[in-house]
């Protein structure tokens, strides 16, 4: 799995606006952490796709993120 920590935080915030039943929260939640995280991955991805070329590259053809739309 690609950035375990984005993972795990992403579906850990996810999971409290679950418990805290609040669907407006829930459903604003998605989109903001989807906004970070998609941007802040894509800059990463790029940084380590400079430093360690090829690589990189296929180590990210072959291990997903499990992230939605990432």
């Amino acid at each position: 799995m690609r950035h375990p920590s984005y993972f795990g935080f992403f579906w850990w915030a996810l999971g409290a606006q679950l418990l805290l039943l609040n669907p407006v929260c829930f459903v604003g939640f998605i989109f903001v952490l989807q906004k970070f995280f998609s941007d802040r991955i894509a800059y990463e991805e790029h940084t380590l796709q400079r430093f360690f070329g090829q690589e990189w590259i296929e180590y990210k053809a072959k291990t997903p993120t499990w992230m939605p739309f990432i």
